[in-house]
């Protein structure tokens, strides 16, 4: 709804407007022009730690997704299957990827000694988006304590590598679907893996592309 317009006088008498005609014109294509300085589109680049799905546990994932599909509606951006992950800890966020993070997290994951571990996802999740839409995500059920260890030593290993600011909060998850209609949570079976690696991902937001910088094993 469009508010009020602040008018202190009232409108002069006014004729009612004339009636007009437009020519049709074939369409053309503008020219294109340079863009204006400090109006460019900017993007965003993000660096993270992640766990990657595997060829079986991604198909998994989106065989769920495929299921959902009809009751979640065609809105929202849903996640390919080579985009599936879940965050263990974020390295970077800004315009541009700065090659001394890089350094940084390349130096911190190397640091980290721990045994693989299994970990199961069954739980369907909506959470705000914050433009009336939610996220649909799936939860952790199995190897929660294992993933916190990991992202505890990571977190340690980032602070000696010289980070300094951390999310403290940490609700393992795998993301299905961005934005989009809300769906109430259930479950929706299991998608486990064996985690036998973690990886440092680029991302660049908007374009749907992950760039895995590096992979380190869990033995």
């Amino acid at each position: 709804m469009q508010p009020d317009l602040p008018f202190d006088d009232p409108l002069p008498e006014q004729r009612a407007p004339e009636r007009r005609t437009f020519e049709r014109r074939p369409s053309t294509v503008s020219p294109w022009h340079p863009p204006i300085p400090g109006l460019e589109m900017k993007r965003l680049d993000r660096l993270f730690f992640a766990l990657r799905l595997g060829p079986q546990a991604g198909s998994r994932a989106l065989e769920i997704g495929s299921r959902i599909r009809p009751q979640a509606g065609r809105s929202g951006s849903w996640t390919g299957l080579d985009r599936l992950h879940a965050t263990l800890h974020m390295a970077d966020e800004t315009e541009g990827l700065r090659q001394s993070r890089v350094a940084m997290a390349l130096e911190a994951g190397a640091m980290i000694r721990l045994p693989a571990f299994d970990v199961a996802f069954g739980r369907l999740d909506a959470w705000p988006d914050g433009a009336g839409g939610a996220h649909l995500v799936l939860l952790c059920d199995v190897g929660r304590l294992e993933l916190e260890a990991l992202r505890r030593d990571l977190g340690a290993a980032m602070r000696q590598a010289g980070f300094r600011r951390f999310e403290k909060r940490f609700d393992p998850h795998v993301t299905l679907r961005y934005g989009g209609r809300p769906l109430a949570p259930r479950e929706v079976g299991p998608v486990q893996w064996t985690v036998q690696d973690f990886a440092l991902i680029h991302s660049q937001v908007g374009l749907a592309r992950h760039d895995v910088k590096r992979c380190w094993p869990l033995a």
